[in-house]
């Protein structure tokens, strides 16, 4: 922490004893932990943002592996499910997710009930 923040928060650490109601001791200590988190997250030194998370090379190998990724039939019917369900939702705000749904399986049902292929 900054010497400034640092001496803040011990002048308001030092001043919770001398005040004599408990609502206003709890508003100060709630004040502190205020301080340190804006402290943790980096806007008390002057930056809007927290830092970005260190490791960006998990992502990009994430990113790697979802590009090569061959999606089975099963998980293509599934994603369409998912679009028809988000399309006709934003397409009929007046219903129910519930009705969306019953909808959705009406239309498109799902894998589960689907009559098995021999």
């Amino acid at each position: 922490m900054t010497n400034h923040i640092t001496t803040l928060l011990s002048r308001l650490r030092a001043a919770i004893p001398a005040i004599p109601d408990e609502y206003h001791r709890t508003s100060i200590r709630l004040a502190i932990a205020e301080i340190e988190h804006l402290e943790r997250v980096g806007v008390v030194r002057g930056r809007m943002y927290p830092a970005p998370p260190e490791p960006k090379e998990a992502l990009a190998d994430l990113a790697k592996r979802a590009a090569n990724r061959v999606m089975t039939p099963d998980e293509v019917y599934e994603q369409k499910r998912s679009f028809v369900r988000g399309q006709f939702g934003m397409a009929h705000p007046e219903m129910s997710l519930e009705e969306v749904q019953e909808s959705v399986d009406r239309a498109l049902p799902p894998l589960s009930r689907q009559p098995t292929k021999t």
